[in-house]
């Protein structure tokens, strides 16, 4: 999944620290996670795929 990460970020022109969000996601767990997307979600201004992506491997886990 960190491989699908580095796959996409030239796809979906995400911004650094989306991207290092999503690394920080590898090393939390999904609990913690999914907080941390709510919270930072609107100061980000992510797209609702993006969003969708952080949940879905949030879930899918880091396999």
């Amino acid at each position: 999944s960190v491989g699908l990460i580095f796959r996409l970020w030239p796809m979906m022109r995400m911004r650094s620290d989306m991207m290092l969000l999503l690394l920080m996601q590898t090393f939390l767990g999904w609990k913690e996670s999914v907080g941390l997307i709510f919270r930072l979600w609107p100061m980000m201004r992510m797209r609702s795929d993006m969003m969708l992506l952080l949940l879905m491997q949030t879930f899918l886990g880091w396999t």
